[in-house]
């Protein structure tokens, strides 16, 4: 379901101009692809490694994005305009070559689901990889569920010492900011928002050990504060700057938000390409859990570690 719900999106995409109706496919085929997810047969973990993909008797370099028993995330090569068939192989560096289907896409990775290897050693290869990605993983998995634990804290404190309202707290109202681009919003909440959420931040957040951010998101994916280098005045004569260091106040739905904040029931590690100016196109690890407060989902916590092929 979900390749066909992405394979459709993409070509209506194609065909449509861009603006609302394209943004709910994308939201579709979000939805679509996350539910998907939930279907594995085991997690996939971010690991970067340079990777050939043979479709169609055409080879194309790439690097894989995350990794798991049974599948890979790939980038999507840019050479790869169309695709013939589902059926492919991935040569994997360091790992070995396995035979693989495709099962999903979009405009910029291709997830394919591993089969057999013709040689043992590379199954083995690949199973070692994964029990040392779990063991690297647990550490920053349990960072997240504190940071998750001391938002829902702060919350439910809020609630009952009624300095907040449910109704506040769990409000979908997002006011627009004029004159802000890319556009940022007022929330019910924001006040308090901004005075309870930065000294919880600032305890996971720490550059030095190649953490690049540590945010709290609703399930609308709004992200309400930043850390203060990211939470500048907008310049309106210098747009690259106000993309990239007025990240508070923002609505961020792309599908790893999404996933974090809205869709995935328990913690969970992705990865994805940021869109930066000190690293564009830094890929990171995003390791999230979700925020329940008083049994319903606020939102995630969020806290993402610098990725590369170096790692």
């Amino acid at each position: 379901m979900a390749l066909l719900v992405a394979g459709s999106a993409h070509r209506l995409r194609q065909i449509t101009a861009q603006g609302r109706l394209a943004k709910r496919l994308e939201r579709l085929e979000i939805a679509a692809r996350s539910m998907g997810a939930e279907r594995r047969m085991g997690p996939r973990m971010p690991h970067a490694c340079r990777a050939i993909i043979r479709l169609d008797g055409i080879e194309h370099a790439t690097a894989s994005i995350d990794l798991g028993h049974q599948g890979v995330m790939l980038e999507r090569p840019p050479a790869l305009l169309t695709l013939g068939n589902t059926e492919a192989t991935v040569r994997l560096e360091a790992i070995g070559t396995f035979p693989a289907k495709l099962v999903a896409l979009d405009v910029q990775t291709l997830s394919l689901k591993l089969l057999q290897p013709r040689e043992p050693a590379a199954a083995e290869r690949l199973s070692a990889l994964m029990q040392q990605l779990d063991r690297d993983n647990a550490a920053i998995l349990e960072t997240a569920r504190r940071f998750a634990d001391d938002l829902t804290g702060a919350f439910t404190e809020a609630l009952a010492s009624r300095r907040l309202t449910q109704a506040m707290l769990f409000s979908n109202e997002l006011s627009p900011i004029a004159g802000t681009s890319p556009q940022q919003f007022t929330h019910p909440a924001l006040g308090f928002f901004e005075h309870v959420l930065p000294p919880i931040a600032a305890r996971y957040y720490a550059p030095d050990k190649g953490v690049a951010y540590a945010v709290a998101t609703d399930r609308n994916c709004y992200v309400p504060v930043h850390h203060p280098a990211y939470q500048q005045p907008q310049r309106p004569d210098d747009p690259r700057f106000s993309h990239s260091f007025s990240r508070h106040r923002r609505i961020y739905d792309d599908r790893w938000t999404l996933r974090a904040a809205r869709f995935s029931p328990w913690p969970v590690v992705q990865a994805y390409r940021r869109d930066m100016p000190r690293g564009f196109g830094e890929l990171v690890r995003d390791v999230s859990a979700p925020v329940i407060v008083l049994g319903r989902r606020w939102g995630a916590a969020q806290i993402a570690y610098s990725l590369d092929l170096d790692d």
